[in-house]
C-alpha cells in the first residue's frame, strides 16, 4: 500500500551488491533481535500461505520493508530488534480484495506517524493477531477523447481521509500502480471499504500528444474530481478516465473611471471558475499569469480543461468591485479570448458627507456582499446625521434578514457541504425573529446534526475529528478522540460543539477573521484578548457590530471607498 515500501525495498538489494565489494570492516555487535508473530486472516477466513505480505518499519520514520508472509496455515513470524521503535503492516497479495493494516494510525497534522504509536518491546510478542477486513476493487481504462487507450500514464488513488504527501522520510498513504500498458487499464485493489478515493492520472508527455493531469469525475467545477468509493467485497468496474488536451484563455484587463497605469499588475488576482451544479458554486480551477503590455494589462491562463467557464478578477484597492465575465466554452486544444473590466465600488449620495458615503458602502459590501443603492445610502446617512450612533447603524446590519439568511445560507455550505433549503431558512428565520436563536448558533447545530454526524462516518471519532479540522484547523490525537467521544456519548454532540465554540482557540479564530475583513490587519496581542474576551461575553454579532462601529473602521472606509 506504501509508495516508499517498494522504492526502498529495491534500494535495499542495491545496497547488498555494492557492500559486497567492499573491504572487510571491523566487527561489531549485532543487536538482539526478538519475535513477532501471530495469526492473519482474511476477512471470516484464515489466510493461507503466499496470500498475505508482511513487513516491518524497523525504527522512527523508517519505510516498511518486506520482512515476511504467512505459511500454510495464516501463521507468519518477523524479527525486530529488542528495544527499538517498529510499525507491523499487512498487505493481500492474493486472490480478492482485503484492506491493509499498519498498527498506527496517521493522526497527526503534519502526516506523520508519532513516535508514542510505534511499538517497542523488551521480549517476544505472541499472539499478535490480524484480520484484514474485506476491501473492494476500482477498475477501469484510460483513454483520449477520440475513445483510443492511452498507455503510460501513471495512476495515484488518494484516501481524502488520509494524509497525501510525502515527507521526512515518513510512509506515504497514496497508492500507486504500475503505468497503464497498451490497454490503458488501471486497477486499484484492496481497498478499505471506509476510504473515498480521488484518483488522480497523470502521462507526463510520454504520449505523442501531451495531455492534461486528471482527476476521476473531473470537470470544469470539480477541478479536483469527486471522490470515489467501495463497498466491502465490490470489484467497482468501468471507472474509465478520459485525458484531454488544454485549453488556454487569453485577454485584457481594463476599469472604469481609473488610471490603468497605477494598477500593479502582481496585484491583480485573476482565476479562471467553472461553475459547481451540486453545491450551486463557482470553484476555481486555475489562477491566471497578468502582465503590463505596453499600457495595458493583459492575462493568459494555460492547460484548461474542456468546459464552460467564466473570468472573475479582483484587486486589493477596496475602490473596486470582483468583475466577471460572462460564461464562455473552452474546447479542447483551443484557445478562448474574453476581456473583463474592474469596476469601482464607490456608492454615493448627494448631500452625503464623503466619509458617510464610504463609511455606508463599507458596511453593505461586508455584512451583505453588494454596494448600497441611493435610497438605502439616504436612509443610513439620515439615521446617523439625526444622532443615531454609529454603533446603532452597524448592529442594525447585523441583525437584518439579508444578512441572516446570508449566514444561514454560508452554513449550509461551510457545515453540511450543500445548497440551502427554501423550508430551512425559513425556519431559523422565524427563531431569530423571536429571539430562540441567535445568528451562530445555526452553525453550532448543523456541526452537531445528525446529517453532518452522518457525513463523518456515522460514528463518534469521525465527527470529534470532523470538528477539530473544522473549529481548531488540526487534526485530534488518540485521546482527543476518546476523550471527547466520550462526552459525545454522554452528553450529546451539542455538548462537544458548544465547548469548542466557546473556548479560547476558536474564539480567538474568529476575531482574527473579524480583524481581517473589517480592519484588514492581523490582531496585536492586546487587542485580540481583549475581542476574545468581548465576543465570548457577548457574541459574535455584537462584536462584528461594536468593531465595524469604531473609528478605525470608519476612517479605513475612506481609503476602501473613496469618493471621487
Amino acid at each position: 500500500m506504501f509508495r516508499l515500501k517498494r522504492v526502498l525495498a529495491g534500494g535495499a538489494a542495491a545496497i547488498v551488491v555494492v557492500t559486497s565489494l567492499l573491504l572487510p570492516s571491523p566487527a561489531f555487535a549485532a543487536p538482539a533481535m526478538i519475535t513477532v508473530s501471530g495469526h492473519v486472516s482474511l476477512g471470516s477466513t484464515s489466510a493461507g500461505a503466499g496470500s498475505v505480505e508482511i513487513s516491518v518499519a524497523r525504527g522512527l520514520g523508517q519505510p516498511p520493508v518486506v520482512a515476511g508472509a504467512v505459511d500454510a496455515a495464516g501463521n507468519y513470524s518477523v524479527q525486530v530488534a529488542q528495544g527499538s521503535p517498529f510499525l507491523l503492516q499487512a498487505d493481500n497479495v492474493g486472490p480478492g480484495n482485503f484492506a491493509p493494516y499498519l498498527s498506527a494510525s496517521f493522526d497527526s497534522p503534519s502526516c506523520t506517524v508519532e513516535s508514542q504509536d510505534y511499538t517497542t518491546a523488551a521480549s517476544d510478542i505472541a499472539n499478535w493477531n490480524i484480520t484484514l477486513p474485506v476491501g473492494g476493487e476500482l477498475k477501469g481504462t484510460v483513454k483520449n477523447l477520440k475513445g483510443a487507450p492511452v498507455s503510460d500514464v501513471e495512476v495515484w488513488a488518494y484516501d481524502i481521509h488520509g494524509c497525501e504527501t510525502l515527507g521526512g522520510g515518513q510512509p506515504d498513504t497514496r497508492i500507486t500502480l504500475p503505468n497503464t500498458d497498451s490497454t490503458g487499464t488501471y486497477d486499484f485493489r484492496n481497498l478499505a471499504a471506509t476510504g473515498a478515493y480521488r484518483v488522480e492520472f497523470y502521462s507526463g508527455g510520454a504520449e505523442p500528444t501531451t495531455y492534461l493531469e486528471g482527476f476521476l469525475g473531473m470537470a470544469a467545477g470539480a477541478p479536483q474530481g469527486v471522490p470515489y468509493t467501495v463497498k466491502p467485497g465490490q470489484v467497482r468496474s468501468g471507472v474509465d478516465m478520459t485525458l484531454v488536451q488544454g485549453g488556454r484563455v487569453t485577454g485584457t484587463i481594463g476599469c472604469a473611471s481609473c488610471d490603468l497605469s497605477r494598477l500593479d499588475p502582481a496585484k491583480v488576482a485573476l482565476s479562471v471558475e467553472g461553475y459547481n451544479a451540486s453545491s450551486a458554486s463557482w470553484v476555481s480551477s486555475a489562477p491566471g499569469r497578468v502582465e503590463r503590455t505596453g499600457s495595458a494589462l493583459t492575462y493568459q491562463t494555460t492547460f484548461i480543461y474542456p468546459g464552460s467557464y467564466r473570468i472573475t478578477v479582483s484587486y486589493p484597492d477596496d475602490a473596486f468591485q470582483p468583475a466577471s465575465t460572462a460564461t464562455f466554452t473552452v474546447s479542447e486544444g483551443a484557445v478562448a479570448s474574453r476581456d473583463v473590466t474592474l469596476a469601482s465600488a464607490a456608492s454615493t449620495q448627494p448631500g452625503v458627507p464623503a466619509k458617510v458615503n464610504s463609511y455606508i458602502t463599507a458596511l453593505y459590501k461586508d455584512f451583505l456582499g453588494r454596494a448600497p443603492g441611493t435610497s438605502e445610502i439616504a436612509f443610513w446617512a439620515d439615521r446617523l446625521k439625526t444622532g443615531s450612533p454609529r454603533s446603532s447603524v452597524s448592529l442594525g446590519f447585523a441583525d437584518s434578514d439579508e444578512y441572516r439568511l446570508i449566514r444561514i445560507d454560508a452554513a449550509y455550505e461551510s457545515v453540511l457541504h450543500r445548497p440551502s433549503d427554501a423550508p430551512g431558512r425559513l425556519f431559523w428565520l422565524d427563531r431569530m425573529h423571536r429571539g430562540l436563536t441567535q445568528t451562530d448558533d445555526v452553525e453550532m447545530t448543523y456541526y452537531a446534526s445528525a446529517e453532518y454526524y452522518d457525513q463523518h462516518g456515522g460514528n463518534d471519532a469521525g465527527f470529534v475529528t470532523g470538528v477539530y479540522i473544522a473549529l481548531l484547523g488540526r487534526m485530534p490525537s488518540q485521546a482527543d478522540i476518546v476523550f471527547w467521544g466520550g462526552i459525545a456519548e454522554r452528553q450529546g454532540r451539542m455538548e462537544v460543539v458548544k465547548d469548542f465554540w466557546i473556548s479560547t482557540e476558536t474564539a480567538q479564530k474568529r476575531v482574527g477573521a473579524m480583524y481581517a475583513l473589517y480592519l484588514g490587519r492581523t490582531p496585536d496581542p492586546s487587542g485580540l484578548k481583549t475581542w476574545t474576551d468581548f465576543d465570548l461575553a457577548n457574541g459574535d454579532s455584537l462584536t462584528r457590530s461594536t468593531l465595524t462601529s469604531s473609528d478605525e473602521y470608519f476612517d479605513r472606509a475612506a481609503t476602501r471607498f473613496p469618493v471621487s
